[in-house]
């Protein structure tokens, strides 16, 4: 029989537990949706005694671990360096990235692409300002999602405007660890912003490991032709795209025994990651 009592505390079995529900602002850093902890006591008394002092300590702790995750206080208040950050600055404004990015891949689309471009790039220029793209930071990113909030955007749109970074990195770390073709296709265009097409058609001549800055060649072939002439480019390969290349220099590396065959990109990638 088991007994829920106040105090984040149960009963089982004569027993007292400790238990409460890790709160969802917290929820990541944790296993488990709900903490619990047996007191190894009958007594109710050094069961209260013991969980007020374990829910206080996760209250300090869990308020230190928002604070941590907290942006600048009152961000919004400070004078923006704009006139700085232009003169130190070599990178176009995002304005004019924008403009750049709609004119190379725009070619031939469809409204709806220019207007989405054209509304998420607004947000941040109305909420941070036209700066050059390196000029930004990532404690900027919160002050921006808190005015998407305020303007009255959904969850869900703020997560279509938004790409969580961290939510990247560990489905990047998962391909690493599987390491079969498919996975490690995914953690190749998600460091290369290749599409998926792009990629499953490369071949060994395509991908330049001994190069200074190694990349890939991305060019037409007769059995994967590119979408626009546009897209028609020089890939850099870095993070997880570049992972296992150190050893490029390596002539009884296995990528030098392969030798005028066709080869796709995430095999020959494969190839070249170190073994777990």
């Amino acid at each position: 029989m088991v007994d829920n009592l106040p105090h984040y505390l149960m009963n089982k079995g004569g027993v007292y537990y400790f238990t409460r529900h890790v709160p969802n602002d917290v929820r990541a850093h944790y296993l488990r949706p709900r903490i619990v902890l047996c007191l190894k006591t009958r007594s109710r008394v050094s069961a209260l005694r013991a969980s007020a002092m374990i829910a206080g300590k996760l209250d300090d702790f869990w308020l230190q671990m928002r604070v941590s995750n907290m942006g600048v206080p009152a961000a919004s208040l400070l004078v923006k360096p704009s006139v700085v950050i232009a003169a130190t600055s070599h990178a176009s404004k995002l304005s004019d990235a924008l403009a750049k990015y709609c004119a190379l891949k725009g070619a031939g689309r469809a409204k709806l692409f220019h207007a989405a471009a054209e509304r998420n790039i607004g947000y941040v220029i109305q909420c941070l300002d036209d700066k050059p793209v390196d000029a930004y930071s990532s404690s900027e990113a919160s002050q921006f999602r808190d005015w998407l909030m305020d303007k009255g955007l959904s969850t869900a749109s703020i997560k279509r405007i938004f790409i969580p970074v961290k939510d990247v990195r560990i489905i990047q770390r998962e391909c690493l660890k599987i390491r079969d073709e498919r996975r490690l296709l995914i953690a190749l265009v998600s460091d290369t912003g290749m599409r998926l097409s792009e990629a499953l058609g490369l071949i060994q001549d395509d991908i330049k490991l001994d190069h200074d800055v190694p990349h890939i060649t991305l060019k037409p072939h007769p059995w994967r032709p590119l979408k626009t002439p546009g897209s028609k480019r020089l890939v850099p390969l870095v993070g997880v795209a570049l992972a296992g290349s150190h050893s490029r220099s390596d002539p009884a590396s296995p990528v030098r025994r392969i030798v005028n065959r066709p080869l796709t990109a995430t095999s020959l990638w494969r190839s070249r990651m170190p073994s777990n």
